[in-house]
């Protein structure tokens, strides 16, 4: 039989779309993770429409031919394709009344508006609204397209028509809107059924783990020819199947398979999974994402569990001498997210030299031990924190504390190591003052108010220096070079700080230049721990300089004289000549006179620390070159 050329052109056409599934299915592990809204030119939306438009110049040769018969060719790939079964037969057989289908099932047909209301008020057909949204979406999610065309978008309450949903809150609205936008929403339908492909079928865990699952899933049965990429949308669940929208993950696929990770282990999950096509203009919907798709596929997974996993928060804890309390702490990784009920169990053991190394529990005594917990971090990875206070401190109580946890999954424990302080000698090197620390961290110039003065003195235990425009980058540095070996974090974790807050109390935590919302709800706590840190810690030297003495002055020696730091129990004088990188330093205790046996010429810079079994106070530092 001789060939056509709309035939030869089919051909054509056939032979081009195999070579571009081929090509997809190359590709088709290519996922990528990425924030809601990101859009910028490394994108994978980006990403996806780049490769979309390489395809299609790859296969432009093959069809600038067919154009000549493009009714005929458009007719017979329509004939080709699989079809749908229209709203109305998807309407009947749900079971809708048939004047109900008639009237709301034909997106062709729009109704007038007094059959709108007549429809509903006659034949009571809102009870079947969910499986008329259903049959209308046909897999489809037209909410974008409604949203743009609506003739009054504030009479938004029937849209969810637009998503295959029919719920409404207050009927009179649902029906206000739908009389007012049915025309556009019908129409929106229309296009939708020619332009959108139907949702991913038959999604099948290939994989399941501890932190990551594979997946994969069948190309949509109408429209698959559309799809430009995949979106999935990963939530944690409860055991009854209650979906956490907080927890959500988003991931984006080429082809039909991904493998997600960094997932918690033992936890429900809810998988949804869209098809996109390739987007006829640059406006995006909510999600930052443009182009008509699918409504989601949805399948449930569960990730292995796994045995706790116990930190020590501080390996070892040294207390004062004459401290009457201290506070001990481990984080505890869990399995579970929101489906979780149970707790594990925690326990607290101790050992010494005394009792020949057999470790003991000692909780049990409630008059001096206090153990609690609470959730640390609840978000990727989820962590509780336990912790035990020991009161009335007593010699027995230093050596091998263990903390241990345990649950369906397994055990494990942590130790640490309970000490007595003392008062050490001097570092190396001073501690910078904030301003030296600003300017070292390289903090800008325009930006170094928010560091203070060493030269301007404060009562208040956390300054608040003026801060300019456009130096939020900043406060990262700022608070780190404001907190310099601040560690106030017992008293935090016994106020129950989540763990995104703790860098307010810990400078070994690394510091964030936004406040995490949760930590609004903390600040005050923040604050009183500080306090009670500031309160103990040596204050600042006041006052020192060159002191003069009766008669003549030896160049070959300086005489440095400070007021007394509030608690300070000894201080660290450190001094280096012009132009040299290392510091000399002595130690003086019970006295705030101490000669420096050195040339004056000689020495540039002083600075005198006070220190005590809590810590260091703030630096005071004396520039001799300007006296």
């Amino acid at each position: 039989m001789p060939t056509t050329s709309t035939d030869a052109c089919q051909q054509r056409l056939f032979a081009s779309r195999i070579i571009q599934q081929s090509l997809i299915s190359v590709n088709k592990n290519n996922n990528y993770n990425y924030d809601n809204g990101r859009d910028d030119a490394h994108s994978p939306k980006k990403h996806f429409r780049h490769q979309r438009r390489h395809r299609q110049r790859r296969f432009l040769s093959a069809n600038h031919q067919c154009f000549s018969s493009s009714f005929l060719l458009a007719l017979c790939v329509s004939l080709a394709l699989p079809m749908a079964k229209s709203a109305i037969e998807c309407c009947v057989a749900a079971n809708v009344p048939e004047v109900c289908a008639k009237t709301l099932c034909d997106p062709s047909q729009p109704p007038s508006d007094f059959a709108v209301y007549d429809v509903f008020e006659s034949n009571d057909c809102s009870k079947y609204l969910n499986q008329i949204g259903k049959c209308l979406a046909s897999g489809r999610d037209h909410f974008h397209c409604c949203s743009r065309e609506a003739k009054d978008l504030e009479e938004s309450a029937c849209f969810g028509l637009c998503r295959g949903e029919g719920d409404y809150h207050s009927w009179n609205s649902f029906q206000t809107c739908l009389a007012i936008n049915i025309r556009n929403i019908f129409s929106c339908l229309q296009r939708g059924y020619r332009k959108s492909p139907s949702p991913p079928r038959n999604i099948v865990f290939q994989y399941v783990g501890t932190t990551e699952v594979e997946l994969s899933w069948v190309e949509p049965k109408f429209n698959a020819h559309l799809v430009d990429h995949y979106l999935i949308y990963l939530y944690e669940t409860t055991n009854n199947g209650h979906i956490d929208r907080e927890t959500k993950i988003r991931i984006g696929a080429m082809g039909k398979s991904a493998r997600l990770t960094l997932l918690e282990p033992g936890t429900r999950y809810a998988a949804r999974i869209i098809a996109l096509a390739e987007s006829d203009d640059d406006e995006d919907s909510e999600d930052g994402e443009s182009g008509a798709r699918s409504l989601p596929t949805e399948a449930h997974f569960k990730t292995n569990g796994m045995p706790p996993q116990t930190t020590a928060y501080k390996e070892q804890v040294q207390v004062p001498p004459g401290a009457h309390s201290v506070l001990i702490a481990c984080t505890i990784r869990i399995s579970g997210g929101a489906s979780r009920t149970e707790e594990p169990q925690i326990r607290w053991e101790h050992k010494t030299d005394e009792m020949g190394g057999r470790f003991m529990q000692k909780t049990k005594n409630q008059d001096r031990f206090n153990a609690s917990y609470y959730v640390f971090s609840r978000f990727r990875p989820r962590k509780l924190i336990a912790f035990l206070k020991i009161k009335k401190l007593r010699s027995t109580d230093f050596g091998t504390w263990t903390c241990k946890a345990a649950d369906e999954y397994g055990e494990s424990e942590s130790s640490i190591r309970l000490t007595e302080s003392s008062v050490g000698p001097p570092s190396a090197h001073p501690p910078a003052t904030p301003l030296q620390c600003c300017i070292k961290a390289g903090i800008q110039e325009r930006c170094l108010s928010m560091c203070g003065s060493p030269e301007v003195e404060t009562k208040r235990y956390v300054p608040r220096p003026f801060m300019n425009q456009n130096c939020s980058g900043e406060i990262s540095k700022v608070l780190s070079c404001a907190m310099p070996q601040v560690d106030d974090s017992d008293c935090c974790i016994e106020m129950r700080l989540p763990s995104q807050c703790l860098y307010l109390c810990d400078f070994r935590v690394p510091p964030t230049n936004l406040l995490p919302p949760i930590c609004l709800n903390h600040i005050s706590s923040v604050e009183q721990c500080r306090l009670f840190g500031t309160q103990k810690r040596p204050s600042s030297v006041r006052n020192l300089k060159v002191a003069a003495e009766v008669g003549t002055v030896p160049s070959s020696s300086i005489l440095l004289r400070w007021d007394t730091a509030e608690r300070a129990d000894i201080y660290y004088v450190y001094w280096r000549g012009r132009n040299a990188a290392e510091w000399s330093n002595r130690s003086a205790r019970n006295t705030t006179l101490m000669r420096i046996n050195v040339d004056a010429a000689m020495v540039d810079e002083v600075v005198v620390v006070g220190a005590n079994f809590y810590g260091l106070g703030p630096a005071r530092a004396l520039n001799l070159r300007t006296h």
